[in-house]
């Protein structure tokens, strides 16, 4: 088969985007969509949206990946919801940067468990970072 310029290669399995598509293709992210959709109608309390960021998390720990993985599979996935479009420029910026917030810091809380438990003597649900 000939290659033209438009042609590219499959990722690679070291990748980012193969590591990427591994947690965007987990029910995390499906519930993650779920809970940002409920919360953005004012449907879902912010600690259902919490959890799904905790599981989203959690999930990409055991995985091997960073917090950049996780960020930008967090914005795929809010900028794929109308609701956000629909607070306006300021706020849908605004509540962006407090949703990324809230991510980053379940990221961390998770990983700090994690280190304890293990610090602790004890078995980690998920795996230590390096």
């Amino acid at each position: 088969m000939s290659s033209t310029p438009h042609d590219t290669p499959p990722p690679s399995p070291s990748s980012g985007a193969t590591r990427e598509a591994r947690i965007a293709s987990e029910p995390a992210v499906i519930a993650l969509r779920s809970a940002l959709q409920g919360y953005l109608t004012h449907r879902s309390p912010v600690e259902q949206l919490r959890r799904a960021f905790r599981l989203m998390c959690t999930e990409a720990r055991r995985q091997g990946l960073r917090l950049d993985h996780v960020l930008h599979t967090f914005e795929r996935a809010a900028a794929t919801l109308s609701e956000a479009s629909s607070q306006g420029r300021e706020r849908a910026r605004e509540l962006l940067e407090s949703l990324r917030a809230m991510c980053i810091s379940e990221y961390f809380a998770g990983e700090s468990a994690t280190r304890a438990e293990l610090d602790r003597g004890g078995a980690a649900d998920v795996a230590p970072l390096p």
